[in-house]
């Protein structure tokens, strides 16, 4: 039945009505559930499909949407790789994603040559090395054969439908299997040759193989799973690196961006590593990177083979073999005929030893397997008007998770996987105002989480409400980082734009008061960023003085949210002098609640625990009526 309408499809005419549309949508809805031979069918289809239909695929009834949901959300795919952005910006906005990777990161898909866009040592994103010819030709076949896709590794395993596994190599020891004697004579002497400060102790190893349509990795980071899992910890690799057997498929995505790191700010850039047959793509560790997802004509039934490799300090988790449930960094039994593949990978070095290699191997310099993406993160929201089914249930949008993070709704979702699970809610104020500076962006990360996501845990987010007000109280890092960071930007104003509650209505406008106030003192003795303090203030200031003025009864805590609004735009008077009538209210507001306070009796004062709220509010005043 499915592969008559696919044949169907694939030779309908250029007319297409909206019904055919859906019944088309919905037939790759059907196949991208089965296995990847569904999702290559899928493919296909919508390749088609765009290409027979030149006006913009959107016209689809509500009530049909989520139906389709999924089936949108790879068209949008396909259309990025045609680079027709507008149709699928349109598409993700539908889907409520406000970013998504940029067209370049989805198009160059097929095998020809690339230039390397002149990188050098003189980078700023020179975090990445590629080189070709990496091991000897009697070692890559040997390897070939062993993850040829019949082989016992792949169903011992269950691949591909399993949870991620990988294999310990310790302490360098004397190479046991083909593996490692790989990893010990050719790929870290070239790790360590591009990275010689890396002092590896620790190797972890696995493998992919997977349809070049459709075989695509979601956007992650190479981390101690058992470590992040068990003690919240988070630790990355020295270098990671990935073997190419073929020469095609997808390229790598290495993006510049760390954890807790603005994905809009200086990590913005990143670079396409492009598969070719023995070639090594080397990267620090603690990158964003992964595979993005194409559709390339004529490759529908080829795989897309590779080998990672993470080089590690000696403080990694590792687990006992267990055949089955393989998790990360397992450990090799001791009883190598306990498994057929690892007998296996045992013989053929065993062969290769016997044989001798005949290849004079070298490794050679790689000039023509990268493209830099420059910017490798788009707003959807900047460049295309926000209306698009505004009434659709956002419930059907959330409870539907895609994975991938190619595209996303927040720049947070990059990282909140981990940051929530390696956030330490006792931490004390004296603690966290000791911490250094590198220490704050995943911690940040996690506290923009909870506020955001987390709704049936008051402790938590208690927790989380005291530490980000505290901090952009007393932490000039934490004010820069804030101040600067496009994630929290969004949280601060959809918090004071949501209509729905006032959950975080109240904090945004306390962050933003300490922001303000902060830098109206650093102003009086520092005026090099007087142009950026102002963009910083306008950008809020229409949000504040619409929450300012609006005096709803049935709306929970409003006044309290009128006296946040109150003390930020304190720091705003030049920007709206034209409003006297603005102004006084503001006045009167401040002077109101500052009387309130002041008239409470100390067991009220002490009960409110926060000796701050006086001389904010008395600050406030006096800049208010100085300016």
């Amino acid at each position: 039945m499915k592969k008559r309408a696919l044949n169907s499809i694939s030779s309908t005419s250029q007319k297409r009505s909206k019904s055919s549309i859906i019944d088309t949508l919905l037939l790759v809805e059907s196949m991208l559930t089965e296995e990847e031979n569904g999702l290559q069918k899928a493919f296909e289809i919508l390749y088609n499909l765009i290409n027979n239909s030149p006006q913009p695929i959107l016209e689809i009834p509500l009530e049909r949407f989520k139906d389709t949901m999924v089936a949108r959300y790879t068209l949008a795919i396909v259309y990025l790789q045609h680079g027709r952005t507008d149709e699928a910006d349109k598409i993700l906005l539908s889907l409520r994603f406000k970013y998504r990777l940029s067209k370049e990161c989805f198009q160059n898909t097929k095998h020809q040559s690339r230039k390397n866009n002149d990188k050098n040592k003189n980078d700023d994103n020179n975090f990445m090395h590629v080189v070709d010819n990496a091991i000897p030709l009697e070692y890559l076949a040997a390897l070939e054969n062993f993850f040829q896709p019949q082989s016992s590794f792949w169903s011992h395993h269950n691949y591909p439908n399993c949870d991620y596994f990988s294999y310990s190599y310790q302490n360098f020891e004397q190479p046991s299997n083909l593996i490692e004697n790989i990893i010990f004579n050719y790929i870290y002497p070239t790790v360590k040759a591009f990275y010689p400060q890396t002092e590896a102790i620790h190797c972890e190893w696995w493998a992919h193989s997977r349809y070049v349509n459709g075989g695509s990795h979601q956007l992650h980071y190479d981390t101690d799973e058992r470590s992040l899992k068990q003690l919240g910890k988070v630790q990355f690799p020295y270098v990671s690196t990935v073997l190419y057997f073929e020469n095609f498929g997808s390229p790598t995505l290495i993006t510049a961006k760390k954890i807790g790191v603005d994905p809009m700010l200086n990590s913005a850039s990143g670079y396409l590593a492009f598969p070719s047959r023995n070639r090594l793509l080397m990267f620090e560790g603690d990158r964003l990177h992964g595979v993005v997802p194409k559709c390339i004509k004529g490759f529908e039934s080829k795989r897309r083979l590779t080998l990672m490799v993470g080089f590690w300090g000696g403080n990694v988790c590792t687990t006992d073999f267990n055949s089955k449930m393989p998790s990360a960094n397992m450990k090799l039994p001791k009883n190598i005929g306990q498994t057929n593949w690892l007998l296996q990978l045992c013989k053929l070095q065993d062969v290769i030893k016997k044989k001798g290699t005949t290849d004079k191997h070298h490794i050679v310099a790689c000039k023509d397997g990268l493209t830099k993406i420059e910017k490798v993160w788009i707003d959807i929201k900047e460049s295309v008007p926000y209306a698009i089914f505004n009434n659709l249930n956002e419930e059907a949008i959330v409870k539907n998770r895609f994975i991938g993070k190619y595209f996303i709704n927040n720049l947070n979702d990059l990282d909140s996987d981990i940051a929530i699970v390696s956030f330490d809610s006792t931490w004390t104020e004296q603690q966290l105002l000791t911490k250094n500076t590198a220490f704050f962006p995943l911690y940040l990360s996690s506290l923009e989480f909870i506020l955001r996501v987390v709704k049936d845990n008051e402790e938590l987010i208690e927790t989380a409400q005291d530490a980000i007000l505290m901090l952009t109280k007393k932490s000039v890092v934490v004010i820069e980082i804030v101040s600067k960071s496009k994630m929290w930007h969004d949280f601060l104003l959809l918090s004071l734009l949501n209509k729905e509650t006032t959950d975080n209505k109240i904090i945004a406008a306390a962050i933003i008061w300490n922001i303000f106030e902060y830098n109206a003192v650093k102003l009086q003795t520092d005026k090099t960023n007087v142009k950026f303090y102002k963009c910083f203030r306008l950008k809020f200031l229409n949000a504040l003085v619409h929450n300012f003025k609006t005096e709803d009864a049935n709306v929970q805590h409003y006044k309290d949210v009128k006296e946040m609004c109150a003390g930020a735009l304190a720091y705003t008077k030049d920007l709206i002098e034209h409003d006297e009538l603005l102004q006084r209210e503001i006045l009167n507001t401040l002077k109101s609640s500052l009387r309130h306070y002041l008239y409470l009796t100390s067991e009220e004062q002490s009960a409110m625990n926060d000796d701050t709220s006086i001389i904010d509010l008395e600050n406030a005043i006096k800049v208010f009526e100085k300016i």
